[in-house]
């Protein structure tokens, strides 16, 4: 009877997911509005791009802007401190990183204002539950599934900040930010041919992620073990990290 519980939990989840119906925000256009509300803090215009802005949009993938820039661990020190906490986070000075191109990441000048800005939001913020089961590892796991997890933070810290109006005012990027398209059907077959692809993308990672949701309950709820978990729902992280990462490049 448990089982069923949890399987029927499980399938609810499934239903609300796609009931009612309703468009979908793509990780490209979602990323691009954290960096727009991100660029007028101080100092993120040079958190986001460290080596100079690029010149056409086209250039570069906004998620891995993002990746890059909280991997650096200050700017997620400085973000929270945006909040006016009672204690605020020092905020190391990462520019011998940047002067020097290190790409390693994982060293512990980095990731200690990154596990201090995790712990600060888990104390201090109402998250949930997925939330609060967030860790510091999937900031710098080599997969878009951890990320968009540490995304659902950084998003939350931006809400705080706009209902507490402590969100500075929008800067203009410099760049061309219009990453929603015309709503109109396009009258050629190329145009028609396009839209219908990256909508059908769009909605095949919606599809995956309530999968992913699925799986998470009935696995927390003991309908199945992790073992069978993993042989029914053999791959799916690996699929939809590919498929975001294909999207994004259909979109840029």
């Amino acid at each position: 009877m448990e089982r069923q519980s949890a399987l029927k939990l499980g399938l609810d989840s499934l239903q609300s997911n796609h009931s009612p119906p309703k468009k979908v925000q793509s990780i490209y256009a979602r990323s691009f509005s954290i960096i727009s509300k991100l660029y007028g803090i101080p100092h993120f215009d040079f958190y986001l791009f460290p080596y100079g802005t690029p010149s056409e949009v086209d250039l570069f993938d906004p998620f891995k802007v993002l990746w890059d820039c909280f991997r650096l661990g200050a700017p997620l020190a400085h973000l929270y401190n945006q909040l006016q906490p009672p204690n605020v986070i020092d905020v190391p000075d990462i520019t011998p990183w940047i002067q020097n191109k290190l790409r390693d990441r994982n060293q512990n000048t980095l990731k200690k204002p990154a596990m201090q800005f995790l712990m600060a939001c888990k104390s201090d913020l109402s998250l949930n539950e997925e939330e609060t089961s967030i860790l510091l590892t999937d900031l710098y796991k080599e997969d878009t599934n951890s990320f968009v997890k540490f995304l659902l933070i950084i998003e939350r810290v931006i809400n705080e900040l706009e209902s507490r109006e402590l969100l500075p005012p929008l800067l203009p990027l410099p760049f061309s930010t219009e990453v929603e398209h015309d709503s109109r059907i396009p009258s050629d077959n190329r145009g028609r041919l396009i839209t219908e692809l990256l909508e059908t993308e769009r909605k095949y990672i919606t599809d995956l992620e309530s999968l992913q949701s699925f799986q998470r309950i009935v696995v927390e709820n003991n309908a199945i073990s992790k073992n069978q978990a993993r042989i029914i729902f053999s791959n799916l992280d690996s699929i939809l990290d590919f498929q975001r990462r294909f999207l994004i490049q259909l979109e840029g």
